[in-house]
């Protein structure tokens, strides 16, 4: 990936008592059957058919079947949501995607050599298809990425960064880049580092506004394909 925003990164210290769980909705997804409703995701089956051709995804495309997660919105009550709650129709306008940095780079040299070569061919609207596949080549070649999480409307790329405590003790820790479809974007560091000195944020967060891009173009397919199916139908 490439940068691709010259938007001035903001940066903020981790709340430690943030609980937000991976299953929760970060971006706020709106869905109009209940503005009372807590929205969360849930992982996908991706033995359905139907369901991968609805998200123009097949077997033929390496990887979605092994270690990228696909989740689509759960609509749960106030009361909380329920494992057998069955998820909203998944579309390429309400997917996430996650993939676990370890568990990428963790693949056999052959099967990440099949990925750059899919993404060799892959044109514009291929690579909107081949989104999972482009998030995890991110991971994939960047051993610092330890986590990414991209969904409707945010990304977050989870990474190994160095920071400079109280200014020039070295010390390692996990960063949180985020990027949203407003072309903002910032860093989250740990709670202590707000006692340090940050070092090099381009990385994660050009990583992070690289991926909500591409994410975003999914999704602008995903809505010029209803708007020409409108027309068609008029």
């Amino acid at each position: 990936y490439n940068a691709s925003r010259s938007n001035k990164p903001s940066s903020r210290v981790a709340d430690p008592d943030d609980t937000d769980s991976d299953e929760t909705e970060r971006a706020g997804y709106n869905n109009s059957r209940s503005n009372r409703s807590t929205i969360r995701t849930k992982e996908i089956d991706k033995a359905s058919p139907k369901l991968m051709d609805v998200l123009s995804m097949d077997k033929t495309t390496p990887l979605l079947y092994d270690g990228v997660r696909i989740r689509a919105p759960q609509v749960c009550g106030e009361d909380g949501c329920d494992d057998d709650d069955p998820i909203e129709p998944p579309t390429r306008r309400n997917i996430s995607i996650h993939v676990s940095g370890d568990d990428v780079r963790g693949w056999s040299e052959e099967k990440k050599q099949a990925v750059r070569d899919r993404l060799a061919q892959a044109d514009e609207a291929t690579s909107a298809n081949d989104f999972g596949i482009r998030v995890a080549s991110a991971a994939i070649e960047n051993e610092n990425v330890v986590d990414i999480a991209t969904g409707p409307e945010k990304t977050e790329v989870t990474y190994n960064s160095r920071v400079y405590l109280f200014g020039f003790i070295p010390k390692s820790v996990t960063a949180v880049a985020r990027a949203d479809s407003g072309s903002e974007v910032s860093v989250d560091y740990p709670w202590y580092g707000f006692f340090s000195r940050k070092g090099d944020q381009s990385f994660g967060t050009s990583l992070a506004a690289d991926i909500r891009a591409d994410h975003d173009v999914m999704i602008s397919v995903e809505e010029e394909g209803v708007e020409r199916s409108v027309r068609e139908e008029e």
